[in-house]
């Protein structure tokens, strides 16, 4: 796939150093996890956005679907179920208190820039797949969501 598909982008965020946060730092998409007053997942995941980047999916975006079911590296236990917004427009990001940056990012970018990085985990050095975007590294758990997001484009091309 050499062409941006329809102009897609995907926003990206920077997430802020936090003590607290073990993907303190890193790049992410918006979205988190479910607190006692989230009446679904769904509803986390829009309140999430909301809070993150400023972004209503109840107003401004459509539900595309689910992406498969996975964990984070060093939390097994967990479980996250990504989903997939459209938007019509993109709409104006206003960053919230633990969002470094947000930015978007052309799909066609993503293809380009794959490959794998060095990274520190748990103190340790080590190669992982990633993509690299303008100086920045999308490993991990992201990674892999983009990784299953992007070959269901490629599919959805041919």
């Amino acid at each position: 796939m050499d062409d941006n598909p329809v102009g897609l982008s995907i926003l990206l965020i920077h997430r802020i150093e936090r003590d607290d946060d073990p993907w303190s730092g890193q790049m992410g998409l918006p979205g988190g996890r479910v607190e006692e007053s989230d009446s679904s997942t769904k509803h986390a995941l829009e309140r999430e956005v909301r809070e993150e980047v400023g972004i209503d999916l109840q107003r401004v975006g459509e539900e595309i679907g689910l992406l498969s079911i996975g964990h984070p590296m060093r939390r097994t236990e967990m479980k996250v179920q990504p989903r997939v917004y459209g938007l019509k427009t993109k709409p104006e990001v206003v960053i919230g208190p633990e969002v470094k940056e947000a930015f978007w990012i052309p799909v066609s970018k993503l293809l380009s820039n794959s490959g794998s990085a060095q990274v520190q985990i748990r103190g340790e050095v080590r190669e992982v797949p990633a993509f690299l975007i303008d100086g920045r590294v999308v490993w991990g758990f992201t990674h892999r969501v983009l990784s299953e997001l992007l070959e269901i484009l490629r599919v959805a091309q041919h």
